[in-house]
């Protein structure tokens, strides 16, 4: 048998089985568009990736991140969470905060 005569009888059985069954010659349309969807060329990625870049950190933004957190800890306030240089949270009077420090750019003239 062909391809088409053995893919054509297979969904006639499937779909009898799913309660819907099918004419041949709509199994016949369905195996042409099964085995016509096989030759459709698939692209892939060309292997290029991107490249990640080198994130820098501002030793200003570090120093004042230092300040703030160890002024946090003097007050006797523990520091729950910690992101990078960016970001730390606490508990004070049993409610949460966060403090996240943003370095603006300076101001067109």
């Amino acid at each position: 048998m062909k391809e088409i005569e053995i893919l054509t009888a297979e969904i006639m059985q499937q779909m009898a089985e799913d309660g819907t069954p099918v004419t041949n010659e709509e199994a016949a349309e369905m195996a042409k568009m099964e085995i016509n969807s096989r030759q459709i060329n698939r692209y892939t990625s060309s292997g290029q990736h991107k490249v990640k870049t080198v994130r820098k950190i501002d030793p200003d933004k570090v120093k004042l991140f230092d300040i703030l957190t160890k002024a946090i800890k003097n007050a006797d306030i523990s520091i729950n969470s910690q992101k990078n240089e960016a970001e730390f949270s606490f508990s004070f009077n049993n409610f949460d905060y966060s403090v996240k420090l943003i370095k603006h750019r300076p101001k067109k003239k």
